[in-house]
């Protein structure tokens, strides 16, 4: 996996303080974060909107995939080549969201002069962690 920095420079972003503790924070975790989650762990002073505005910048790119699930929205950053196509998994026991890798997920036919925008596949079971635990 790239560094931070490397990441940042290969999408073509600017090297800011919000940009770099946000994608660390990211690439750190396997699983998908709430806005809530990544503001609770950033050391620096940003604001709300601040996160938001960076987590979108990052969506735009392609290095961070948005996931929409009951609870709202997740971030998770991309990993691999197909980023943002894969489907995901949310284990239903512990809440955690991963990206199935080589789940490559080919949109569907659209009605003609419909245009796809986004799509977003969630998967839910049980991960083997809390496979493992259950008795």
């Amino acid at each position: 996996m790239d560094t931070v920095d490397e990441s940042l420079k290969q999408h073509g972003l600017r090297l800011t303080p919000a940009r770099r503790q946000i994608v660390e924070i990211l690439m750190n975790h396997a699983y998908a974060l709430s806005q809530h989650e990544i503001e609770q762990k950033l050391t620096l002073e940003a604001d709300r909107v601040t996160v938001y505005r960076t987590l979108l910048t990052l969506i735009e790119v392609g290095l961070v995939t948005k996931i929409l699930d009951e609870r709202g929205q997740r971030f998770l950053l991309c990993r691999g080549e197909k980023k943002a196509e894969n489907a995901h998994f949310k284990c239903t026991d512990c809440g955690h969201i991963e990206a199935i890798e080589n789940s490559i997920v080919l949109p569907v036919a659209l009605p003609q002069g419909y245009v796809l925008q986004n799509h977003n596949v969630l998967i839910t079971g049980t991960c083997a962690v809390c496979n493992e635990n259950k008795p």
